[in-house]
């Protein structure tokens, strides 16, 4: 009686079944090659050969055993196994491909959402070359890329502030060249007869003077100068010694016409006279003083004049101390002398306001002009001109 463990034979075979999912035996063959264990109870006692030729695509792994001249086998069915291969194989090509297409899919959503921006941006941009209009992004993430739609979006603030400001100077200059070539028209339509007042004022001054009457002479010639320096081709530049005469000339006329009602005094060193300046800027600053500053005064007005170097600039001061503004005319004007256009305005400081607007024609960003007022306490404009090249490379 011989006794034979066949546990480990059966539990190799089992794994292998296992492992493969294709059917596998195991068996033991005698010295005689006839079966004598195997897993089917049915093969038992037949041969090698027959039990061979029942499964012909099988494949037999055979060891020695070291007792009796047994053979150990285990049956290998190489077709169940070859499926086998092939069923995982096309599993695993299936489940690549599902993997490549979801890939696929989270790259194109990501990358969609990524350049969303972008798109929004470039959107944006064709509709500027359409319309011509400047339309915004709306931003809807905070990662790096949104953030160039921000700059974007500040890019557009600024070009429309830049738009309006070149829009608002175009306006302006378009109303100052309006104005200034209706003022020539108009003096063109006057010279003949600013030159025919001119002569008849000079000859009746002559012909005052030689009777005796120095008084009306001397205030004809003025006037006759003040129409002539009006009325001449100088309509932009003169100097300032030419505006401070005139001026002078005229603030005689109005004292002579409203005798006690104002005095006046004019400083402005002589050696600033060549410098240039714009024409008749001073007039309507002069004639409000007249006319709103000593309204209801008999006497005691005055008006100081005065010119001198403050820091890097010329100060040119205007003062009356008349009535002062009420605060709504005050805000008027205020609003006049800051603005950088024209304001459409009802009668109150047009003077001023187109003074003002040739003076900064004529000096640019480099004029600073302000106002001082207080009810009962009088007016006065500050004008800082600057300097021109000439006169301060030479130390003047």
């Amino acid at each position: 009686m011989i006794s034979i463990n066949m546990d480990r034979v059966f539990e190799t075979s089992a794994l292998l079944n296992e492992s493969t999912q294709a059917p596998t035996n195991a068996y033991i063959v005698d010295a005689d090659g006839v079966i004598i264990c195997h897993e089917d109870t049915e093969y038992i006692g037949m041969t090698l050969e027959e039990y061979q030729t029942l499964i012909p695509d099988n494949q037999d792994i055979s060891r020695e055993l070291d007792y009796f001249g047994w053979t150990e086998y285990i049956s290998l069915d190489v077709s169940g196994m070859r499926r086998e291969v092939n069923r995982m194989y096309n599993e695993s090509i299936a489940l690549y491909l599902i993997l490549l297409v979801c890939c696929g899919l989270i790259w194109q959503l990501a990358n969609r959402r990524m350049l969303r921006p972008v798109w929004s941006i470039r959107d944006a941009m064709q509709q500027i070359q359409l319309d011509r209009n400047m339309p915004k992004v709306t931003v809807s993430g905070t990662h790096e890329i949104w953030q160039l739609a921000e700059h974007y979006n500040q890019m557009v603030d600024t070009l429309d502030e830049q738009r309006n400001e070149i829009q608002r100077t175009y306006e302006e200059k378009t109303r100052s060249i309006e104005r200034r070539n209706q003022a020539e028209k108009e003096a063109l339509e006057s010279q003949i007869n600013a030159h025919f007042l001119c002569n008849t004022l000079a000859a009746i001054s002559y012909d005052a003077m030689d009777s005796g009457d120095a008084e009306v002479a001397d205030l004809l010639k003025k006037l006759s100068g003040i129409l002539s320096y009006t009325f001449s081709r100088e309509t932009v530049s003169v100097t300032l010694g030419q505006e401070i005469r005139w001026v002078e000339q005229y603030l005689c006329l109005q004292k002579f016409r409203l005798m006690d009602v104002f005095d006046y005094e004019i400083r402005f060193p002589a050696e600033y006279g060549e410098w240039p300046c714009c024409k008749l800027f001073l007039q309507p600053m002069v004639e409000n003083s007249i006319l709103h500053g000593f309204e209801g005064m008999e006497q005691g007005g005055r008006i100081t004049i005065e010119g001198r170097i403050d820091g890097d600039r010329f100060l040119l001061r205007v003062e009356d101390n008349g009535c002062g503004m009420e605060p709504e005319v005050a805000s008027i004007i205020e609003e006049v002398l800051v603005e950088t256009r024209p304001l459409e305005l009802d009668g109150t400081g047009i003077g001023i306001q187109n003074a003002v607007t040739r003076l900064k024609m004529f000096y640019g960003e480099n004029l600073t002009i302000k106002m001082q007022t207080a009810k009962g306490k009088g007016t006065a404009f500050f004008f800082w001109l600057p300097i021109p090249r000439e006169a301060d490379s030479s130390g003047t």
